[in-house]
């Protein structure tokens, strides 16, 4: 038996803890068996979803299973992307929140692509705006912590090398480029 969980979306955008069992049956087939809970403030699993609930949601949508098994199976294999691609601060941040705070930003940054991570954010990104530095900030050299006048300090989410740069990505979408002379960029990618 295999099982996964994470956060998927039902009933039209409804947030929610889900659980994945697959397991062969006698006939060698696979079947699914998915449980629902609600999502706690802190992005964990809360208590499990009633039988009335369910029964709304078997109405609304009777292939509701189907879906969050295939959103389970997305996350399970974009989970598994960003953790062989990219280091996640997991002493200050739980995976999933991490993962969910990084949203679409790994994809900006292909490591196959030679060009500097600046050029491949612009490209990427052009739709957001491209990457347009941020002037300000500071930065520790031991945490990699940022720090704006008047902000409260960020600590990174995750990071990763792309050739001699190092990026890192921050809550609110913050993103540094730290070059190997320890100069650096921030810019905004919401």
């Amino acid at each position: 038996m295999t099982s996964a969980s994470g956060i998927v979306r039902v009933l039209g955008g409804l947030r929610a803890y889900a659980e994945v069992s697959w397991h062969r049956t006698f006939e060698g087939e696979t079947e699914a068996e998915v449980q629902l809970f609600w999502l706690k403030r802190n992005n964990s699993k809360g208590a499990p979803f009633s039988s009335r609930m369910l029964d709304r949601l078997e109405a609304r949508d009777p292939y509701w299973q189907i879906n969050v098994e295939e959103q389970i199976t997305d996350i399970i294999a974009w989970e598994q992307h960003i953790m062989s691609t990219w280091d996640i601060n997991t002493q200050h941040f739980h995976l999933h929140e991490a993962i969910d705070m990084m949203g679409l930003i790994p994809t900006f940054i292909q490591s196959d692509d030679p060009r500097p991570a600046k050029e491949q954010i612009n490209e990427h990104y052009a739709h957001g705006g491209g990457w347009k530095p941020f002037k300000g900030f500071s930065r520790d050299p031991l945490t990699h912590a940022i720090t704006f006048p008047g902000d409260p300090t960020l600590l990174p989410v995750a990071h990763t090398k792309l050739g001699a740069e190092t990026i890192f990505i921050y809550p609110h979408a913050w993103v540094m480029i730290l070059q190997p002379d320890l100069s650096f960029e921030i810019a905004r990618l919401d």
